[in-house]
């Protein structure tokens, strides 16, 4: 677990739940980051996980949880595989929506999620 300061100078804790990251301010949720298991593949391979979805909830967007929770995943496994990129298309098959594609790209210039494939 950490606990960070966000932009609007809360202390969030930051922390580990099942193959989730979890962001919680004085024991309200503030954010969810949904991955995929890891995988070891043995010989020192491992696939890192892969980002379903990342959600801050109301009072908590745009003040920097999202990418505090992508940079925890990222120093526990490396940096993380992108979800599917936005197809246009409706969302039923777990694509990106326009927003999730537009953070997934900042993240991937910091070096915290993998390109896409």
């Amino acid at each position: 677990m950490v606990t960070f300061k966000d932009k609007q100078g809360r202390n969030i804790e930051i922390k580990e739940e099942g193959n989730n990251i979890v962001a919680t301010h004085n024991n309200n949720k503030a954010g969810d980051l949904e991955l995929t298991e890891c995988y070891d593949l043995g010989h020192g391979v491992t696939v890192p996980p892969t980002m379903r979805g990342v959600f801050t909830y109301d009072d908590y967007k745009n003040s920097g949880i999202a990418e505090a929770m992508v940079r925890y995943a990222s120093e526990m496994y490396g940096p993380i595989n992108p979800g599917k990129i936005n197809t246009g298309q409706n969302h039923d098959d777990n694509s990106l929506t326009d927003e999730g594609e537009g953070f997934t790209r900042e993240m991937q210039k910091r070096g915290l999620i993998n390109p896409f494939n």
